[in-house]
């Protein structure tokens, strides 16, 4: 998914693509460093519907 507008790239199932571009919004990706923006992405969202 893309961190910048959370288009959905079904592409990236394929563990061998390491970097794309998402055809939504054309922000370039790093596939571990965009993981780990969704992972605290959705961390933050977790912890506001808590609080």
């Amino acid at each position: 998914m893309c961190s910048n507008c959370n288009y959905k790239n079904e592409k990236t199932k394929d563990l061998s693509i390491r970097q794309w571009t998402c055809p939504e919004c054309g922000t370039y990706h790093n596939r571990d460093i965009n993981a780990s923006i969704n992972t605290l992405n959705q961390g933050l969202k977790d912890l506001e519907s808590v609080v």
